[in-house]
């Protein structure tokens, strides 16, 4: 009997532990619902996916920065009612992660004057900043066109009637970059081979952001061996822009990219030389003009009359067809 009641009552006794951030308490309890919702430096998070949510802020700061990671997770939304009716914070920095804003996330917080907010935001809910009427400036990292895709929802005036600086991460606004991180390129960085080396207009519309402004990039150095390319020229940029530029970009800094194997299907055109049984030639049609395999680009069954391609140029598998032949 005695043994009974000692395990009964161990069963109820919930066992308080420090996590391994040492940030705060954590409960693990038998038979019993006590739990503790955890918190870092006044922001109260939940974590799924591996992804962290700010569920509530309980700190008295006046200026306030998102955490870009809680307990190894990135910082990716902004809860449902977060900062709701706050009444002490005048500006917030949003992490570099955060990809949506929640409902009502920043409603009634009528002393926020400031908010920067990052390139990865794409949704902005329904009443996020409703009643955050002193809301008069929004620095945001990207450009007036990418801006304009984000999906933000009715009930956000404030926000939206706000002086929006583009290009800006809160801080002071360069004269010309001083370091790669200071602007950013788009480009086609995967390529698929096409019988040749890369070139210029492999990748696309290659362009430069920097300072909310966008030049169009009209000459690269591409370094095949490193699978990287210097920015030479950039079009209508000051010269010291372009110079920067140029430099930030050269050799082991340069934009790098991939070359992915061309897949071979039976919708290729492929010409074929054989002598007897043995498959002595291939060449493929790509960009207009008949690519010659090496040896080693594909194994041949005689039986199929397959071909089976590998490395690094093509994958995939083809059937011989009579008119393949040569």
């Amino acid at each position: 009997m005695f043994k009974k009641i000692l395990l009964v009552t161990l069963a109820a006794t919930a066992v308080a532990f420090i996590s391994p951030s040492g940030n705060q308490a954590v409960y693990a309890a038998t038979g019993s619902e006590t739990s503790e919702t955890p918190s870092v430096d006044g922001f109260e998070y939940k974590i799924s996916d591996g992804k962290a949510t700010i569920t509530a802020y309980k700190g008295t700061a006046t200026s306030v920065t998102l955490p870009s990671k809680i307990s190894g997770s990135k910082v990716t939304t902004i809860g449902k009612n977060a900062f709701k009716d706050n009444t002490t914070i005048k500006e917030v920095t949003v992490s570099s992660k955060v990809t949506k804003i929640e409902k009502s996330a920043f409603s009634g917080c009528k002393k926020l004057k400031k908010i920067t907010l990052p390139l990865s935001l794409k949704d902005v809910k329904e009443n996020a900043f409703r009643k955050a009427s002193r809301l008069e400036k929004v620095n945001y990292a990207g450009t007036k066109e990418e801006w304009a895709d984000i999906d933000i929802d009715d009930g956000n005036d404030y926000l939206t009637d706000a002086e929006i600086n583009y290009g800006s991460t809160g801080g002071k606004k360069l004269k010309y970059p001083k370091k790669k991180e200071d602007f950013r390129v788009t480009y086609t960085s995967k390529l698929t081979f096409s019988g040749h080396d890369p070139r210029f207009e492999d990748f696309g519309d290659i362009t430069v952001i920097f300072n909310g402004e966008k030049y169009e990039v009209t000459e690269i150095k591409i370094n095949k061996d490193i699978k990287k390319f210097q920015i030479k020229e950039l079009k209508s940029a000051d010269d010291k822009i372009e110079k920067a530029v140029k430099e930030l970009t050269k050799g082991e800094n340069g934009m790098t990219f991939k070359v992915k194997p061309y897949k071979v299907t039976s919708d290729d055109s492929l010409s074929v030389k054989m002598k007897g049984k043995h498959l002595k030639r291939v060449k493929i049609l790509l960009d207009d003009e008949y690519y010659k395999c090496s040896s080693s680009d594909y194994d041949y069954d005689k039986k199929s009359k397959k071909i089976t391609f590998k490395g690094d140029h093509f994958k995939g598998s083809y059937k011989i067809q009579d008119e393949d032949i040569e």
